[in-house]
């Protein structure tokens, strides 16, 4: 049986989270500000590895925006896309999908 994921996976961050700027300073080190800013985006790859995106534009950017790709994890070969799938096949890939796109609808809470 062949080993396919989608290529990757998009939750939307619910509320707030802090993000830290470091500035230089002239006499050396660095000047820190934490702010708090919108959750944005965890992108989950299939190889387990994740990452945060921040904003809208910078998600379309990237190209997380549209229906991943589904990957023969043995190969790396592209085997089909999940905008093309029913709701019923992929569900048996992604037991928790929550529709055709690779964009999960369900939120993760920071607990803000």
């Amino acid at each position: 049986m062949p080993n396919v994921k989608p290529a990757y996976i998009v939750q939307r961050i619910e509320g707030k989270v802090k993000h830290t700027t470091a500035k230089p300073k002239e006499t050396g080190g660095f000047d820190y500000t934490e702010k708090q800013e919108p959750g944005g985006y965890m992108v989950y790859l299939p190889n387990g590895d994740s990452l945060r995106v921040r904003t809208d534009g910078e998600l379309q950017r990237l190209g997380f925006d549209s229906p991943a790709n589904l990957v023969d994890m043995d190969s790396g070969e592209v085997v089909g896309s999940m905008s093309n799938m029913s709701f019923q096949h992929m569900t048996t890939l992604l037991p928790d999908a929550a529709k055709e796109t690779s964009i999960v609808t369900e939120t993760l809470d920071t607990g803000e």
